[in-house]
């Protein structure tokens, strides 16, 4: 059994090698390495070409390497074959660090420390409690959920928006679009950490801006394409928002010459919020492929009519 790796993002060394250990009975390639593409059962992918699964005629499952399948179900030529996800497999905790050093900078007012040290200004400003302070996640799967947990140990108030119905025991839930508008409005800092789907696509846009109260900050740790991006400079530009974190963009990498990266009110950093971590993630894989051995179903099923 042969079982490629390939990824236009990550190390394919390090992955490679965390695969190879986590799979010693199997073959793990390097896509470059392969050369009977008709011997591969088993791919572990993240950003390939429109034309990757031509040869791949011997495919039985692909496997993310990542908690994002957008990349792959945006592929006209994505075969009709079981795909999986990676569920948490170490990034949600990253993520949910990078959210909670997010909220800490605009509540405890960091970023404000920070411009004022340009100027030599020595000024203490007021600040709420945590509990005062209100973070509203647009997501509330694996990592949404994580991200939640951190928030309210840390002591902050936490709701939560996503698209059906549910239940928390800690923090309220919204749900739907009917009930978009009263999530964001009570709201200090809003995070996105949506799944990638047509539904989602340019689902923060003017409206969700407008909705949220004055000076408000947004953290986007989900995909560029969630947000419209001319409607996101408008809200900084008119002072409607205060602050907007950014670890993804609807352009990766963002070209030099894009307001974003020379917008004052704008903090960019290149997807680094959750990266992969190599060898919880080959584990995952690694159980997905015994699994579908014995003829089981591994975690992370993905569901095509819903984008995730």
């Amino acid at each position: 059994m042969s079982i490629a790796f390939y990824s236009s993002d990550d190390n394919p060394v390090a992955a490679l090698r965390a695969l190879q250990k986590a799979l010693p009975d199997h073959e793990v390639l390097d896509w470059q390495q392969v050369t009977k593409p008709a011997d591969v059962e088993y791919a572990v992918l993240w950003g390939v070409p429109d034309n990757f699964f031509n040869r791949l005629t011997a495919i039985r499952a692909i496997f993310s390497w990542g908690a994002g399948v957008d990349h792959l179900l945006n592929n006209s030529n994505l075969p009709d074959v079981p795909v999986y996800r990676l569920i948490d497999a170490g990034m949600a905790d990253k993520i949910a660090d990078y959210v909670l050093y997010g909220v800490m900078g605009r509540h405890r007012n960091f970023n404000a420390y920070a411009r004022q040290q340009t100027k030599a200004l020595w000024q203490p400003l007021a600040e709420s409690s945590n509990a005062d302070y209100r973070v509203g996640i647009m997501g509330m799967g694996v990592i949404g959920s994580r991200i939640a947990t951190r928030l309210t140990t840390s002591g902050y108030s936490v709701a939560g928006w996503k698209r059906t119905p549910t239940e928390s025991p800690s923090i309220q839930i919204y749900h739907g679009h009917r009930q978009l508008e009263a999530f964001l409005e009570q709201l200090d800092t809003l995070v996105c950490v949506l799944p990638m789907t047509e539904q989602t696509r340019h689902l923060v846009d003017h409206r969700v801006f407008d909705s949220l109260p004055v000076a408000a900050q947004f953290i986007n740790v989900g995909r560029g394409d969630h947000v419209v991006e001319s409607d996101l400079l408008a809200a900084l530009d008119s002072g409607h928002l205060s602050h907007a974190l950014l670890d993804v963009c609807a352009a990766e990498p963002l070209p030099a010459e894009h307001q974003l990266w020379h917008h004052p009110r704008v903090t960019i950093t290149p997807h680094i919020a959750g990266p992969t971590q190599e060898q919880l993630s080959a584990q995952q894989v690694a159980e997905g492929v015994q699994r579908l051995s014995i003829g089981g179903v591994p975690e992370g099923l993905v569901d095509r009519s819903r984008g995730y």
